[in-house]
């Protein structure tokens, strides 16, 4: 079989593929910075949008209750955790300073 490179390579062969089907990479790579460009101005558009709706207050906005809340944390059980690292705080300045004489158990 023999190749005839003349009509592979001939303009009327080529002729036949229609503009869109050929490889441009001019227009790829047009393409791809419009792209880029158009996606920008959108995440800046969004962007300005968040902030604006943040600043006035129209977006995650936290509302404030005049109801005085019921009191979360019971006085007598803060009082009995704060008093138990006190003495744990005492007990580690007292070692450090020898003032206790552990008991070796083994003996």
């Amino acid at each position: 079989m023999k190749l005839d490179f003349k009509k592979i390579f001939s303009k009327k062969r080529n002729a036949k593929l229609s503009h869109k089907a050929c490889i441009n990479p001019h227009r790829g790579w047009r393409n791809l910075v419009w792209f880029a460009i158009f996606y920008g101005f959108m995440l800046i558009v969004f962007s300005m949008y968040l902030y604006f709706q943040i600043k006035n207050d129209n977006i995650f906005n936290v509302k404030q209750s005049d109801e005085t809340k019921s009191e979360i944390i019971k006085q007598d059980i803060l009082e009995k955790i704060l008093n138990d690292f006190k003495e744990k705080e005492n007990m580690s300045t007292q070692i450090l300073e020898g003032n206790i004489k552990f008991i070796d158990p083994s003996i």
